[in-house]
């Protein structure tokens, strides 16, 4: 009897240790599923970011007006953007469209998956002043809620006191590339003029040889 009440003793509780254990498993899967659930739906609701291809033609440009990093290996990424054809191609095109730090260069006329060739052929296209097509992709947008907020906030600022940055940001960008054209135009002038000097210095010594010549005649 004793042996018989022992078993059934263990049994029960080995009933109820593998009762906790599913209880537990349950628990466990139940809170995988809405873990991954929420992922799911964060990765719906986040917005991919844009890709477009950016094409400038180097000519007259002095510089792409880029600064990269290339440490993955397979893409050039944006660190920043200044004075030339990129920041050109900015103040033509909506923001979803501009090339601006936290974007990736994927391709360069076709090129991709090796961002040392990518670098180097942007280098060769700009020195040769050639046709340059991008293929971007702009840094990663905000979920909806924050863009919503974003903007309703930039609705509800008073013009008065939040005058239009972006307004005068390209009103010193003008007389930045009016500065810089100006300062083109004064190097050409100089380089004219030491060339009348080369040209000047040139045609004096054609006048000294003639001058000798003609006194080596008088003495013949």
């Amino acid at each position: 009897r004793d042996l018989v009440a022992q078993k059934a003793a263990a049994m029960a509780s080995m009933a109820k240790a593998a009762a906790r254990k599913s209880e537990a498993e349950a628990l466990l899967e139940k809170k995988l599923a809405s873990q991954q659930a929420a992922k799911a739906k964060q990765a719906k609701l986040t917005p991919k970011p844009v890709e477009f291809i950016c094409a400038l033609d180097m000519k007259g440009q002095s510089a792409l007006g880029v600064e990269v990093d290339w440490v993955d290996g397979r893409s050039l990424y944006v660190k920043g953007v200044f004075n030339g054809a990129v920041q050109e191609w900015n103040r033509l095109r909506p923001p979803e469209y501009a090339v601006c730090p936290g974007s990736r260069i994927l391709a360069v006329n076709g090129y991709a998956d090796n961002s040392e060739v990518m670098a180097s052929l942007c280098r060769e296209l700009c020195a040769s002043q050639g046709m340059l097509q991008l293929r971007v992709r702009g840094p990663p947008l905000p979920p909806p809620d924050e863009a919503a907020e974003k903007r309703s906030s930039d609705r509800s600022r008073s013009p008065e006191r939040d005058p239009p940055k972006k307004a005068k940001k390209d009103k010193d960008k003008d007389k930045e590339r009016d500065k810089e054209k100006s300062k083109d135009k004064e190097r050409e002038k100089d380089k004219d003029k030491e060339r009348d000097k080369a040209k000047g210095k040139e045609k004096e010594k054609d006048k000294d040889k003639d001058k000798d010549k003609d006194k080596d005649k008088d003495k013949d």
